[in-house]
């Protein structure tokens, strides 16, 4: 994990150091400004006067795809580095309408779970939220909710174990209807050099649960080939990347990293492909 790695390289006195001063910066955060249970009553009820507002809306209600890609970041920005191909497809860089800063990097994927689907910000929650729930009887308030008040199936699919991160006690408190785990990928789905299932095995494993049903769906989706360790290997890396600003190390693991990254765009590109000759009617 990420704490083995921080202790070989910085060392038993700069890891401790580092640990103790995190913890301190957590202990003294204070309240945010203007932050009060008479502030948040006053938001409630403009939030209120909104939800009493009429909207010419459809009633169709269209299959929700929410999509965390793991550990991807957009490595065609980087500068000095030249690429044999492009990364990301035209169809999908053309898709995107904005930008967003992970809470974490180097481990921690359920805290980025959690802000996603909770809107609960991690600032103020020490360690992993997910690991609070262990009782059938706890809730956690959430968007999936709010789907399935509106006559939404709701499912949670990451080919990992079940138990990592406590995912199946986490997602049953946030009231999924389902949770698919590496437990339901077929046995011989094919995984990367790292061991992790590809990204179009788990094209394939959405697209069977989408025509499975034909009510309207919220499925959140945790991909993992793009989970390091980026280890080269001729076999599986075809994309070839030019630069004399860093080591040839480095770029071995940048290339990794950048056909794995160009794997997640064609991931992208099939399911946008596929939503578009879909009958159903499908957000992403």
């Amino acid at each position: 994990g990420n704490g083995r790695y921080r202790y070989k390289n910085e060392g038993l006195f700069f890891f401790n150091v580092g640990n103790i001063l995190f913890y301190k910066n957590q202990l003294n955060k204070t309240s945010v400004s203007g932050y009060s249970e008479e502030e948040l009553s006053k938001l409630k009820n403009e939030f209120n006067k909104i939800g009493n507002l009429s909207f010419n809306t459809s009633e169709e209600k269209p299959t929700v795809l929410l999509i965390m890609l793991e550990s991807y970041f957009d490595i065609e920005k980087i500068e000095d580095i030249n690429f044999s191909t492009k990364i990301m497809p035209d169809e999908i860089r053309n898709c995107i309408i904005g930008n967003s800063i992970s809470p974490v990097f180097g481990g921690g994927t359920a805290s980025v779970e959690m802000e996603a689907l909770t809107g609960l910000s991690k600032y103020f929650l020490e360690g992993t939220l997910y690991n609070e729930y262990n009782s059938d009887k706890q809730k956690l308030n959430s968007i999936v909710s709010e789907f399935a008040q509106n006559d939404y199936e709701t499912m949670a699919i990451h080919p990992n174990s079940p138990d990592f991160y406590n995912r199946k006690n986490a997602y049953k408190a946030m009231e999924f209807d389902e949770f698919y785990s590496i437990d339901d990928f077929p046995s011989d789905a094919e995984k990367n050099n790292s061991g992790f299932i590809l990204n179009s095995e788990l094209e394939k494993f959405i697209e069977s649960k989408v025509e499975a049903s034909e009510n309207p769906q919220f499925i959140f989706t945790v991909s993992i080939e793009g989970h390091s360790p980026y280890v080269y290997n001729d076999d599986d890396v075809n994309i070839n990347i030019e630069s004399d600003k860093y080591s040839d190390s480095a770029l071995k693991e940048a290339q990794t990293y950048a056909q794995t990254a160009y794997n997640t765009g064609q991931f992208l590109l099939n399911l946008k492909n596929y939503i578009e000759n879909s009958d159903k009617p499908i957000i992403v």
